[in-house]
Order: structure tokens, then sequence, then C-alpha cells
């Protein structure tokens, strides 16, 4: 069965600028909404900066033939740059650790971003933060999130039939961009020194140079507690100082103990004598009788007598008051006879001076015995204390001789590591120069003008495109409009020819 042809109408200018003029003011309005939308879109967009440099790949570096001699070190033939070298230093500047350290340094990590993209952002890192929870992954850190932001700004291309990479970077502040881009530019030339560089031995020269500065400061600290400025020579002389004073103490000592002998001796002896010497001496012996009482007791017999007598005369000679008074006087009787038997004698003495003379002698003697005793202990005592500062001076001269050797092999040592430290320090910049195969062709250069947006591309296509899609946006309203609008739309659509047809008229001229 043949299929059936559709008749595809012919379109004419006509009928162009009929649906242009129907449906023009749809079309001026949607071109005025684009070009409105535009410019306040070019308005209120942030500008974005670009700084950039460029960096030239070489095969610079020394390719050195290991000999014996070492003056056989030569260059070899220089070698082309490959893809291969481009895209690792590529990877080197795009490194983490390049990144990371420029993040550090600029301080990106602590630096907000616009409010729009935090605006934006936030349902994404709502639903992130949720995610991470539900799986008990760490949410990343500040510096992570400063590196993915440095890296997504960061562009790294290589120009096409050359040996130069150019690297862009893209920010809202064109300062901040070109200061960004240089310290990314520094870190990536010393990440890549470090990358290329061969093994050196400065590392390890500065590390003992660090030991033995160490060490040497150390010894210095324990010959300044030992003797603050000591030295042998020092040491030496104090002690022959000492030695001389500890000498004349013990001749001080050794005397001051003799003269304490010789005085406790004649302690001794005065002592002997005062013990066999009387305090006192007898100058005049003489009785003494009491007179007084032999003449009293001679009367009171006397008058017993007198009274026995009378006393006889009356009574009986056994009579009671005969009995006493005979009594009374034999007590009497046998009184006079005592005392006439007793008669004391009278005895002088004074103060013997040999005694006292020896007991003031004892007294001196005594004194100048303390004074010599403590004398000797004075002396005996700095004499000790002088022994045991020469042997301490003897000990700490033996300590700081050791030190002083072991100070002497330290300075030493560490001469010699400054040496080979320079050597290699000299050697590891010579090779430096040959290992660095990178070198920018400008510094960096930040563009004045933002690179986003761009207001007069944008504004061309608005202008230009806005035109297009106005236009067709009136030729979409005619294709939804179902109203038969010329004599082929009624013969297409009743499918029978037309006969006839009304012109158009106004109703004004119809009402005429």
């Amino acid at each position: 069965m043949a299929q059936m042809e559709v008749p595809v109408p012919d379109i004419s200018v006509h009928d162009v600028l009929r649906v242009l003029f129907k449906h023009q003011w749809p079309i001026l309005g949607l071109y005025c909404v684009i070009v409105a939308v535009c410019a306040i879109l070019c308005f209120f967009w942030p500008p974005t900066y670009e700084a950039a440099v460029r960096l030239l790949v070489t095969h610079t570096r020394e390719e050195p033939v290991i000999s014996s001699d070492q003056n056989s070190v030569r260059m070899l033939n220089q070698l082309t740059v490959t893809a291969d070298d481009l895209n690792s230093e590529m990877a080197i500047i795009q490194s983490s650790a390049v990144l990371e350290k420029t993040v550090r340094d600029m301080r990106i990590d602590t630096t907000p971003e616009r409010w729009y993209w935090r605006l934006l952002n936030k349902p994404f890192v709502f639903v992130r933060s949720v995610y991470d929870s539900y799986h008990s992954m760490p949410s990343p850190t500040p510096l992570v999130k400063g590196v993915q932001r440095l890296a997504d700004k960061l562009t790294v291309t290589p120009e096409q039939k050359s040996d130069i990479i150019e690297v862009q970077l893209r920010w809202g502040d064109p300062r901040f961009a070109q200061a960004a881009l240089e310290r990314l530019r520094d870190n990536f030339m010393a990440q890549d020194l470090l990358v290329h560089k061969s093994p050196s031995t400065q590392d390890l020269f500065l590390a003992q140079i660090n030991l033995k500065t160490a060490e040497l400061t150390r010894i210095e600290r324990e010959i300044e507690a030992i003797q603050p400025g000591g030295s042998v020579d020092a040491l030496r002389l104090e002690r022959e100082i000492a030695l001389k004073q500890a000498s004349d103490f013990e001749a001080e000592w050794r005397k001051a103990r003799a003269m304490a002998a010789g005085e406790n001796a004649r302690v001794d002896s005065q002592k002997t004598q005062l013990e066999a010497t009387p305090e006192r001496v007898l100058t005049e012996d003489k009785s003494v009788v009491n007179q007084q009482a032999i003449s009293n007791l001679r009367t009171e017999i006397l008058q017993l007598e007198l009274k026995r007598t009378e006393l006889l005369r009356k009574f009986q000679p056994d009579n009671r008051l005969v009995v006493e008074v005979e009594s009374d006087m034999a007590n009497a009787a046998a009184a006079l006879e005592q005392e006439l038997n007793n008669t004391p004698h009278e005895q002088t003495t004074e103060i013997n001076k040999v005694a006292e003379s020896l007991r003031q002698g004892a007294s001196v003697s005594q004194v100048e015995l303390q004074s010599n005793l403590a004398l000797e202990k004075a002396m005996r005592k700095e004499y000790v204390d002088y022994e045991n500062r020469i042997r301490k001076l003897n000990s700490n001269a033996l300590l700081i001789q050791r030190l002083g050797r072991n100070k002497s092999a330290v300075e030493s040592s560490l001469l010699q590591y400054q040496r080979e430290y320079e050597e290699a320090r000299m050697q590891d910049e010579m090779n430096r120069t040959g290992i660095i195969n990178v070198v920018a062709i400008s510094p960096v250069w930040a563009d004045p003008n933002p690179v986003k947006p761009n207001t007069s591309l944008l504004m061309k296509l608005a202008f230009g495109l806005g035109v297009i899609v106005a236009i067709g946006f009136g030729f979409l309203l005619e294709i939804f409009d179902h109203r038969l609008k010329s004599d082929s739309d009624a013969e297409g659509h009743l499918g029978v020819p037309v006969l006839t047809a009304l012109d158009q008229y106004d109703s004004a001229e119809i009402n005429l």
C-alpha cells in the first residue's frame, strides 16, 4: 500500500511577516525580558579574576658518570622534553604537598567562601554530613576543604607543540589570586627540587653539627658548674695557694698544740703544788682563861659552903636541904675544875701568800690553756677545711682535665663537621642549579579585568540570541494557535476547494 504524501505548505515571506506582526508584543516582551535578565545577571554576578604564569620545562639536569676520578663528571647529550615530562611536572604542581603548603601559607582554609556559594552548597553540605554521620565517616577538615577549593580554581594545561605549561588560578580578588599563584609557584619549585635532587650528606653533617654543638654546650656547662671560668692551670694555681695556706695553718695548729701541752703541764704542776700548800698559815698561839667565870664559880662555892654550915647547925647532915646544897657544891666544884682544866688556846692565822700566788698562776695558766686549746681547735678546723678544699681541687682538676680533653675532641669533630657541611652545602648548591628543570618565563600576572562575567559577550548574546529566541517564541505561539488563518488552511482542514473568500476589513469600514 502506497504511503500517502502529506503536502508541505509553502511558507512565504508574507506569512512570516504576518506571524511576526501578529505576535509582535509577546515577541518584544520576551526580548526585553531576556536583555533585562542578562543585564541584571551581569551587574550582580561577582567578578572572578584570573592570574597566570607560564613555566618552561627543560632538560638542563646534569647526569654524572660514576667513576673513580672525581674530575670525570661530564654532561651527556641534552634530552628532549617528552609528554611524560610535562605530565610529571603538571602532577607535581597539582600534588597534595604543593597545594597543602600553599593553603597553609595563604590561609585559604580559614578564608570563608562567598555567601552565595555557601548558600548554594548548604544543602549538599548537609546531605554530606548526614551521609558521613550515618556511615561513621570522618568529616573533611578545613585543610582538606581548602585544598579542594584551591584545586577547583586551579587550571594546569600544556601548550601545544611546546615545552611550556600554563598555570591559571581564578579567584574573586586579583591581588590574592596573584599572591596565591606566586606562592604556589615557589612551593612547586621547592617540591620539584626535593623530588629530583640526588641524596646529599648536607642534612647528615648538619645533624652531626647540632649534636656536637649540644655536646660542647653540655661540657662547658659542666665545667662552669665545677668552677666558673675554671681551667686546669687556674685550679693548679689555686691548689698551690691552698697548699701554702694549709701549711701555714698546720704550723700554727702545731704551735698552738705545743703551747697548749705546755700550759696543761704547768696547770697540772700548779694544781699539785696547790694541793700540798695550806690555804692559811698560823702566826700566833696563846691560851685564853675566862677569869670572870672562874671567879663566879669560886664565889658560888663559898656561898654554898656558908649555906651548908648554917644548915648543919640547924639540921642533920642527911637532911634534904643539906643534901641539895652539898650536891650544888659538888656541881660547882666540878664546873670549876673543868673550867680550870679546859683552858682554850687562841690561834691567829692569815692567808698563805704562796698558795694565793699558786692559785692566781693556776688561773692564768688555765685561761692561757683554754685560749691555746681554742686556737688549736680553730687552726685544726682551718687545716682540715683546707685539706678538704685541696682534695676537692684535686678532684675538680682531674674532672676538668678529663672534660677539657673531651671538649677538645668535640671541638675538633665540630670543626671537621663544619668544614664537611660547608663543602656539602656548596656541592648541593652547585647541583641544585643543574637539578632545576622548570623555569618561569615571566612573573605571575593577574588580569585586572574579570574573566567572569564577560559582560560584553553576554550582552551581545542577549541582543543576538534574544532576537532568535523571541522570534522562535512567536512561531511557537503560532504553532499552538489552531485557528484558520488563510485559504490554504481552510482547504487543508475541510478537504474541499475554496470558491471565494472575503477580504479582511476593519470593523469601522464595515460599519460605514
